[in-house]
Protein backbone atom coordinates (compact mmCIF):
# COMPACT_ATOMS: atom_id res chain seq x y z
CA UNK A 1 0.00 0.00 0.00
CA UNK A 2 1.19 3.50 -1.05
CA UNK A 3 1.20 6.43 1.00
CA UNK A 4 -1.02 9.70 -0.13
CA UNK A 5 0.17 11.58 -2.11
CA UNK A 6 0.55 15.32 0.06
CA UNK A 7 0.76 17.94 -2.33
CA UNK A 8 3.54 20.74 -1.66
CA UNK A 9 2.06 24.03 -0.42
CA UNK A 10 2.44 26.96 -3.03
CA UNK A 11 4.60 30.19 -1.47
CA UNK A 12 3.36 33.61 -2.83
CA UNK A 13 6.27 36.05 -2.71
CA UNK A 14 7.27 39.42 -4.34
CA UNK A 15 10.43 41.13 -4.70
CA UNK A 16 9.96 44.83 -4.11
CA UNK A 17 11.81 47.56 -5.10
CA UNK A 18 11.19 50.56 -2.89
CA UNK A 19 12.48 54.08 -3.79
CA UNK A 20 11.63 57.62 -2.08
CA UNK A 21 12.28 60.97 -2.61
CA UNK A 22 10.95 64.55 -2.66
CA UNK A 23 9.45 66.46 -5.18
CA UNK A 24 11.21 70.21 -5.78
CA UNK A 25 10.17 72.85 -7.18
CA UNK A 26 11.82 76.39 -6.90
CA UNK A 27 14.36 74.98 -4.66
CA UNK A 28 11.36 73.92 -2.62
CA UNK A 29 10.06 70.16 -1.51
CA UNK A 30 6.54 70.34 -2.63
CA UNK A 31 5.82 66.76 -1.87
CA UNK A 32 7.12 63.33 -1.26
CA UNK A 33 7.64 60.28 -3.92
CA UNK A 34 7.09 56.59 -3.47
CA UNK A 35 7.48 53.97 -6.08
CA UNK A 36 7.33 50.32 -5.53
CA UNK A 37 8.26 47.93 -8.33
CA UNK A 38 7.68 44.33 -7.91
CA UNK A 39 8.54 41.75 -9.60
CA UNK A 40 7.63 37.62 -8.69
CA UNK A 41 9.71 35.75 -6.42
CA UNK A 42 7.46 32.38 -6.09
CA UNK A 43 3.59 31.69 -6.80
CA UNK A 44 2.39 34.45 -8.48
CA UNK A 45 1.78 34.34 -12.34
CA UNK A 46 2.74 37.82 -12.96
CA UNK A 47 3.92 40.69 -10.85
CA UNK A 48 0.80 43.34 -11.71
CA UNK A 49 -0.58 43.29 -8.41
CA UNK A 50 -1.12 47.21 -8.16
CA UNK A 51 -5.22 47.83 -9.16
CA UNK A 52 -5.61 50.96 -11.19
CA UNK A 53 -8.63 52.45 -13.24
CA UNK A 54 -8.25 54.10 -16.63
CA UNK A 55 -9.91 57.55 -16.19
CA UNK A 56 -9.11 58.89 -19.54
CA UNK A 57 -6.40 58.51 -22.58
CA UNK A 58 -3.88 60.16 -20.28
CA UNK A 59 -4.68 59.85 -16.83
CA UNK A 60 -5.41 56.73 -14.70
CA UNK A 61 -5.80 55.98 -11.07
CA UNK A 62 -4.28 53.93 -8.17
CA UNK A 63 -7.29 52.19 -6.86
CA UNK A 64 -5.30 49.69 -4.41
CA UNK A 65 -3.84 46.86 -4.24
CA UNK A 66 -5.50 43.66 -6.09
CA UNK A 67 -7.53 41.32 -4.40
CA UNK A 68 -6.98 37.53 -5.38
CA UNK A 69 -10.52 38.04 -7.79
CA UNK A 70 -8.50 40.87 -9.23
CA UNK A 71 -5.41 39.04 -10.26
CA UNK A 72 -7.89 36.81 -12.55
CA UNK A 73 -10.43 39.30 -13.47
CA UNK A 74 -8.53 42.54 -14.54
CA UNK A 75 -4.79 42.37 -17.03
CA UNK A 76 -2.46 44.35 -17.86
CA UNK A 77 -4.58 46.62 -20.26
CA UNK A 78 -7.77 48.79 -19.45
CA UNK A 79 -11.06 46.87 -19.49
CA UNK A 80 -13.50 47.97 -21.93
CA UNK A 81 -16.03 47.79 -19.20
CA UNK A 82 -15.07 49.93 -16.48
CA UNK A 83 -11.16 50.69 -17.06
CA UNK A 84 -9.63 48.35 -14.72
CA UNK A 85 -6.14 47.37 -15.32
CA UNK A 86 -3.06 45.56 -13.00
CA UNK A 87 0.65 47.27 -13.20
CA UNK A 88 3.36 45.79 -11.30
CA UNK A 89 4.57 49.97 -10.73
CA UNK A 90 2.96 51.73 -8.23
CA UNK A 91 4.14 55.59 -8.14
CA UNK A 92 2.42 58.20 -5.85
CA UNK A 93 3.29 61.47 -4.99
CA UNK A 94 2.19 63.18 -1.16
CA UNK A 95 2.00 66.17 0.32
CA UNK A 96 3.68 65.18 3.41
CA UNK A 97 6.20 62.77 4.22
CA UNK A 98 3.99 61.13 7.42
CA UNK A 99 1.12 60.37 4.60
CA UNK A 100 3.83 58.93 2.39
CA UNK A 101 4.94 56.40 4.82
CA UNK A 102 1.32 55.54 6.24
CA UNK A 103 0.21 54.79 3.02
CA UNK A 104 3.27 52.96 1.96
CA UNK A 105 2.95 50.48 4.81
CA UNK A 106 -1.16 50.23 4.47
CA UNK A 107 -0.05 48.72 1.20
CA UNK A 108 3.23 46.45 2.09
CA UNK A 109 0.52 45.09 4.71
CA UNK A 110 -2.33 44.47 1.96
CA UNK A 111 0.51 43.03 -0.04
CA UNK A 112 1.51 40.52 3.07
CA UNK A 113 -2.19 39.79 3.26
CA UNK A 114 -2.78 39.32 -0.49
CA UNK A 115 0.29 37.02 -0.26
CA UNK A 116 -1.02 35.10 2.71
CA UNK A 117 -4.55 34.44 0.55
CA UNK A 118 -3.23 33.37 -2.26
CA UNK A 119 -1.53 30.94 -0.48
CA UNK A 120 -4.42 29.86 1.80
CA UNK A 121 -6.71 29.49 -1.62
CA UNK A 122 -4.24 27.28 -2.96
CA UNK A 123 -3.88 24.77 -0.13
CA UNK A 124 -7.39 24.70 0.94
CA UNK A 125 -9.51 24.24 -3.15
CA UNK A 126 -8.89 21.04 -4.39
CA UNK A 127 -8.25 20.17 -8.04
CA UNK A 128 -11.29 19.72 -10.12
CA UNK A 129 -12.71 16.37 -10.20
CA UNK A 130 -14.82 14.53 -12.87
CA UNK A 131 -18.02 12.57 -11.53
CA UNK A 132 -19.95 10.65 -13.81
CA UNK A 133 -23.28 10.72 -13.21
CA UNK A 134 -25.22 8.24 -15.09
CA UNK A 135 -29.18 5.89 -14.66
Amino acid sequence: MTDPVVPVPVVYALNLEYRENSVVVDARTQGYRITITASVKSGYRDANIFRYQQLNAEEALFTGVCSPADLVDYSQNPSPKDGFFRRNLLDLVFASQTQAYEIRDEILEELRILSEEMARMDSTLSDAQTIEVSS
